[in-house]
């Protein structure tokens, strides 16, 4: 409800229903865990939304491994620092929020001129090419904390200058850039891996083996005989064929694809994907899936063709 900006909706003792309070707010919690992790409980992944990714920001605490301070000033070591901040912070407090607020209310419209330039400014500087649209979403965020900033500073309420705020706010930007893999849509990286997950887990398990013989008593040298290893697969997926150097391609029958491999994902997306790594094969333009002749299925059969090897 928090991250949504919306209250809880609420009935009236005649059976209609009362206006839910609406609200905009910029949730901070100091939670150990990831928001997937909490999704689930901290037991297995958890296939998050676009949106939900992109109200709660993941940030590491870590800017580098077993260090959350970059600057501990004079103190001994960070645990010093750290300590210093908890007591310190237990009898100042109550003084810049109340006095950032008024100065708000004081020069409303000159401050949100200043917030909106502000804004804009910290997203340009953060957005690099090709970033998708949720991740701008989050810049705007990081976009207003670095606003605020500017305010407080020009207000004299935070003895702060302005690359300070600025070098604070590219550093917690990067670091959830860095965190996530990149610039794409939560859809897009969830499915890169999942897709990845689905072969290395169930490779040899879902695939019947075959291989490919040429008939001795057949004059054209390019017919085929297919046969398949006496194997037993369960919840068949399609077939696995090994090549001499070693390389497996799987042939995934269409419904299985979209079930299966896909599950909580576009289809089209999966191939997509798939075909931007070059780890799926087919020989029509445009269309992801080729006819195969595998066993049981002489006169062919639509397949995806997929090397998982080639899944980064």
């Amino acid at each position: 409800m928090f991250t949504n900006g919306q209250g809880k909706a609420r009935g009236r003792r005649d059976g209609t229903a009362k206006a839910a309070v609406q609200f905009k707010a910029m949730v901070l919690s100091s939670g150990e865990r990831a928001v997937s992790q909490q999704i689930t409980g901290g037991k297995g992944s958890a296939h998050m939304p676009g949106g939900v990714a992109v109200r709660m920001i993941d940030l590491p605490i870590e800017y580098a491994p077993g260090e959350s301070f970059e600057d501990i000033g004079d103190h001994r070591d960070a645990g010093h620092l750290a300590e210093r901040l908890n007591t310190i912070a237990k009898s100042n407090y109550g003084t810049a929020g109340p006095a950032f607020v008024q100065y708000l209310v004081d020069t409303s419209e000159e401050t949100l001129e200043l917030e909106q330039k502000s804004c804009d400014w910290f997203v340009d500087q953060l957005i690099g090419d090709g970033y998708d649209p949720q991740v701008r979403r989050v810049a705007q965020r990081f976009g207003v904390i670095g606003a605020a900033g500017v305010i407080a500073m020009k207000a004299g309420i935070l003895p702060w200058d302005k690359q300070s705020i600025i070098n604070a706010v590219e550093t917690c930007f990067k670091a959830w850039i860095d965190a996530r893999g990149g610039g794409e849509s939560e859809e897009r990286r969830s499915a890169k891996r999942d897709l990845k997950a689905f072969f290395e887990a169930n490779g040899a398990s879902r695939f019947g083996p075959f291989s490919e013989k040429i008939d001795p008593k057949r004059e054209a040298e390019d017919t085929k005989m297919f046969s398949s290893r006496h194997t037993f697969v369960k919840d068949r997926c399609g077939f696995s064929l090994e090549g001499d150097d070693g390389t497996i391609v799987y042939y995934v029958f269409s419904e299985a694809w979209r079930t299966d491999v896909c599950a909580n994902h576009d289809p089209d997306l999966m191939a997509k994907i798939a075909d931007e790594q070059g780890a799926l094969e087919y020989t029509e333009p445009g269309r992801f899936q080729l006819k195969k002749r595998l066993p049981g299925y002489p006169n062919g059969k639509r397949v995806y063709a997929i090397r998982p090897d080639l899944l980064k």
